[in-house]
């Protein structure tokens, strides 16, 4: 990935094979949307997403390794106008226990919803199997059906910019 440097004539932008992923105050986001990705040493996977599905919450879901990669993604998120509060990262996620992902991702999805959805509002979760360990993804759609079974849920997996079709839904 080819990051050009923020300068007073020029917007913070992200690039990869020539395409760009994004740049500043392009995020627009929906209400009530939160989008669940897992970490892994491709950002690229974790950024096209948030163009396309426009989430109100990024939740990321980062391994031991993967916490520096998760700082990345953030600092891209906030520098393309996304609200710094709304980026939650998980950290410390065993990659290879499937009941590890699972359970810390669903304790901060009920946090975010408590905190944020007060008023009854059940939101739209937008699931992400694209990075991590095939552990982590199983760990994740495991916990989507399980645990939120009846409610908003979506899936899907992210392909590379040069592709058509970027978001391969499920």
């Amino acid at each position: 990935m080819k990051y050009k440097p923020k300068t007073n004539s020029q917007q913070h932008k992200i690039y990869k094979n020539n395409v760009k992923i994004m740049s500043n105050n392009e995020i627009k986001s929906e209400p009530g949307k939160i989008l669940i990705s897992i970490v892994s040493g491709q950002i690229i996977p974790n950024l096209l997403p948030v163009n396309e599905l426009n989430p109100e919450f990024c939740l990321l879901v980062a391994s031991n390794k993967m916490g520096k990669k998760a700082e990345q993604i953030r600092a891209a998120f906030i520098n393309a106008g996304f609200d710094k509060e709304k980026i939650i990262i998980v950290r410390q996620v065993d990659e290879y226990k499937i009941t590890d992902i699972a359970e810390k991702t669903k304790t901060a999805l009920l946090e975010i919803k408590e905190k944020y959805f007060n008023n009854g509002e059940e939101p739209e979760y937008i699931f992400n199997f694209t990075g991590g360990t095939k552990h982590m993804s199983i760990g994740l759609y495991e916990m989507a059906f399980k645990d939120f079974e009846g409610k908003n849920v979506k899936l899907f997996y992210s392909l590379t910019p040069d592709k058509k079709n970027n978001i391969v839904k499920y």
